[in-house]
């Protein structure tokens, strides 16, 4: 039996083997044939050539890979900005919320910023590799004391422009030597920072709500400071240290000093930076008498730059379009904006967001300005996708959707600049941009568009974007009624609870639209519902109020006699008797509560839903209030209830 099994072992073996031997004579087979056929197919697919050629490296920056992802995906309208994120049902929506909350993040970081300064032994322990000097306590002690050069120098480098002062000041009167590259050095940050400490940068939230964009800003240059004195003190006056003056007393708004120092660097033959030349045709031309005298140093300065064999960059062409802002009233201003785009364009420069602002500024100078330069500069930067770079660009979507609100009034237009605004994520800058930007853009959809679109947009903005104000309010329930898009006032109703502070200017105004026409039964019930939750919480409120030893009626719910009578419309119209009998008993019990007169209509009709409800009681009180308060159709209404109802003799 042994010996059995062993024979069988071994015919399954040799089976195997044999198989095996098969397979692998037949794979490598197929292989040969592959690598054969490969071989004969590569020359046909790389053309006469069998070279392999590696493509050039595409040069990629620290956040390409993040910028790409980033390009996948969309904002989500209903969710708020990263920094208001927190629990859902923390979210502040309404603008007083969403700046006391981001100031407060601030002020947080803040306490924490002066822990790290005043208390540094504490936060020595730097993991990091390498090293982030950001994340460290800030030096606040030298390394190098005494008057000298090395001390001079930390100094600067620490950006401490008073302490750099009072140093090189010491410095001169012990008679001691600087290099002149240092001296260069202090030049450049009394000019930089206007002989002052640098500010105290603000923090993103902080950006967002307090930082305000002034393009028509004032004179902020000192005459006859550290600056010019060191000027003076230099032993030769370099192509470095003019550039540097000019620079400073141009950007300084200081526009006679600075083209005064630029006169001399052409009588010396001194060589003029570019740099130096954008903001002399920007803010030196401002010392012109007239518009023309200014362009003609502009030109001036223009074939200057030529002559010095410069290249003029996107940033010359910005600020010779800036300076033509300036001078918009002149009648040849126009022209000139055509001629210096076609340079541009001849150049292969491409105009910038700002460039386009400033052109718009010269074509739109007037409020009765009906040019189509607006439709084809957002044509050009819908199909061009140029791109958002500093607050200049950012003050083109708010310039753009003025003049288009007051002059051209297209709704295309704006469609195109809100969506364009929200691509280069306008939406997350200074919170003065977008509420601007929003209610011009909301205004004019109100008037011009339909409810659907309307109420479209308004699904993707509010509450988390952008939130209404009263004037957006009454145009936005102006559509509603002129479209009878009455089904959208209960989720702008619902809305509305997110900012409370606007509730009173404009509850009057839902109960006025809510009271114009009797709905169908499931939207007239949402309606009665909203009139129910009004009057019960002015019924608490006063409540509240009346427990108060200094009681104010500010404090409360703020409705109208009008509006009252609104409620009880309402609540007529979806056959709610006890709901408009509590309105009605809250009105007649509380005359001096409500301002104006009262609707005669809204008590007609309570008079004849007490006729449908048998209630002749009720009946009589309403006809006699509206007798006292002189309201028409009161004898109307008591034919119908003498004709209509049962009565007692004492009723009669």
């Amino acid at each position: 039996m042994a010996t059995s099994m062993k024979s069988i072992r071994k015919v399954i073996l040799w089976n195997l083997s044999k198989k095996s031997r098969h397979f692998s004579t037949s794979q490598s087979h197929c292989n040969r044939h592959e690598t054969e056929q490969l071989k004969r197919e590569t020359p046909k697919l790389s053309g006469s050539t069998s070279e392999i050629v590696i493509p050039n490296r595409i040069p990629r920056g620290p956040t390409s890979i993040l910028k790409a992802l980033a390009s996948t995906v969309e904002r989500d309208p209903n969710a708020p900005a990263y920094y208001l994120v927190d629990d859902p049902y923390l979210y502040p929506t309404g603008f007083i919320p969403k700046k006391n909350y981001a100031l407060s993040k601030a002020a947080g970081k803040r306490a924490a910023k002066h822990i790290v300064e005043q208390h540094p032994e504490f936060f020595q322990n730097d993991t990091s590799h390498p090293k982030v000097e950001a994340f460290m306590p800030p030096k606040t002690e030298y390394q190098t004391t005494g008057a000298n050069e090395e001390a001079l120098k930390e100094r600067i480098e620490m950006r401490r422009v008073k302490d750099a002062i009072a140093l090189y000041t010491e410095i001169k009167l012990e008679e001691m030597e600087v290099s002149e590259e240092t001296l260069l050095d202090l030049l450049d940050l009394l000019c930089v920072y206007n002989n002052k400490d640098p500010p105290e940068e603000l923090y993103g939230e902080e950006t967002i709500y307090l930082s305000k964009h002034n393009r028509k800003a004032a004179k902020t240059w000192e005459d006859f400071t550290a600056a010019e004195k060191l000027f003076e003190d230099l032993p030769r006056k370099s192509a470095r240290a003019y550039n540097t003056i000019v620079t400073g007393m141009a950007k300084g708004l200081a526009s006679e000093n600075a083209m005064s120092k630029y006169n001399e660097m052409l009588e010396n033959r001194i060589p003029v930076d570019l740099e130096t030349f954008h903001h002399l045709i920007e803010y030196g031309t401002m010392t012109a008498d007239s518009h023309k005298e200014k362009w003609s140093l502009v030109t001036a300065m223009l074939h200057e730059l030529k002559n010095q064999g410069l290249q003029p960059t996107l940033e010359t062409f910005r600020c010779v379009l800036s300076a033509l802002g300036s001078m918009a009233s002149h009648q040849n201003s126009t022209h000139y904006v055509m001629k210096t785009l076609a340079e541009m364009k001849k150049l292969g420069i491409e105009p910038s967001l700002s460039c386009f602002a400033n052109v718009l500024d010269v074509f739109y100078n007037k409020p009765n300005d009906r040019s189509d330069m607006l439709k084809k500069v957002v044509d050009y930067i819908w199909e061009k996708k140029v791109p958002i770079n500093g607050s200049d660009d950012l003050h083109f979507f708010f310039l753009a959707m003025m003049k288009n609100s007051r002059t051209l009034k297209d709704v295309e237009i704006a469609t195109k600049l809100e969506v364009l605004a929200r691509k280069h994520d306008v939406i997350s800058g200074p919170v003065q941009y977008v509420s601007v930007f929003y209610s011009l853009y909301f205004k004019l959809l109100c008037m011009y568009d339909t409810i659907e679109h309307v109420m479209e947009v308004y699904n993707q903005i509010v509450p988390h974007i952008w939130m209404l104000n009263t004037e957006e309010y009454e145009e936005l329930f102006k559509a509603v009624e002129l479209y009878e898009g009455y089904q959208y006032i209960p989720q702008i109703w619902s809305d509305m609870q997110f900012d409370l502070m606007k509730l009173n200017d404009i509850v009057n105004l839902v109960i006025s639209s809510m009271a114009k026409v009797k709905h169908e039964e499931q939207l007239q019930n949402q309606f009665c519902d909203i009139a129910e939750s009004l009057i019960s919480r002015w019924i608490s409120d006063q409540q509240f109020i009346s427990t108060m030893r200094r009681p104010s009626r500010y404090l409360s719910l703020m409705l109208t006699a009008t509006g009252m009578g609104d409620l009880i419309t309402i609540s007529c119209n979806g056959n709610r008797f006890n709901q408009a009998w509590l309105i009605f008993s809250t009105m007649k019990d509380n005359p001096n509560s409500f301002e104006g007169v009262p609707s005669g209509p809204a008590f007609t009709s309570l008079v004849e839903l007490c006729i449908q409800n048998n209630k002749p009681e009720q009946a009589i009180d309403v006809v006699v209030y509206m007798c006292e308060h002189g309201l028409p159709d009161g004898k109307t209404s008591i034919e119908k209830i003498q004709t209509q109802m049962s009565l007692t003799d004492g009723q009669k």
